[in-house]
């Protein structure tokens, strides 16, 4: 077995995160990348065991840090509403949570959400906009917009979700320089929260 090199296997991780980024998850191959590497496939193998492995090494530790945060969201969520705790600062820290890992982590997250489609880690932005969705009913319920009309409060709910985790995806795939791409990320969300807050009202 070749001894590793760590300068090689930065520059794998490099090209693959760019071939992802390009081509989605499903559509990049061990042979072609080991073939643009000028290297074997049994020396790619050296490196990472299978393209699931590849992948999520090219997420980095957002592969575990952004599952654990929702579920960790979700759980302290889910506990709010069973003890009636839930209040405006609760969903802020959220928010803030969100903003954080989009922002310092912001190659595995653009992978995560955007090109992990086939792979294992699939199914964040899934996660993400449920939980959206839940978080905003609950803020419409608790300041008591369409009291008289749930299901409008449901659907509004919904598209409100999906076009928050929309938007951040765009963000998240569109490549801005750092200074732009946190902005965008800052007003994406105060924009959302000030509709919230006007469709509350």
């Amino acid at each position: 077995m070749q001894k590793p090199n760590l300068e090689l296997r930065q520059k794998l991780l490099d090209t693959a995160t760019e071939a992802f980024v390009a081509q989605g998850y499903t559509a990049v191959t061990i042979s072609a990348l080991a073939t643009q590497l000028g290297i074997s496939k049994g020396n790619l193998y050296t490196y990472f065991a299978n393209k699931d492995a590849l992948f999520a090494a090219c997420v980095g530790d957002v592969a575990t840090t952004l599952p654990a945060e929702i579920s960790r969201m979700t759980a302290q969520y889910q506990a709010a509403i069973a003890t009636d705790q839930q209040d405006k600062q609760y969903f802020s820290r959220i928010e803030q949570a969100l903003l954080d890992l989009f922002k310092t982590r912001s190659v595995g997250v653009n992978l995560l959400l955007n090109y992990s489609a086939g792979s294992r880690l699939a199914g964040c932005a899934a996660r993400l906009e449920t939980l959206a969705e839940q978080v905003t009913a609950e803020i419409l319920a608790l300041n008591g917009a369409f009291a008289a009309e749930p299901d409008m409060r449901s659907a509004y709910a919904q598209i409100f979700a999906h076009n928050l985790i929309a938007g951040l995806q765009t963000i998240m795939r569109a490549h801005y320089p750092a200074s732009i791409h946190e902005r965008l990320l800052d007003q994406h969300i105060a924009m959302f929260s000030a509709g919230l807050k006007a469709v509350s009202a």
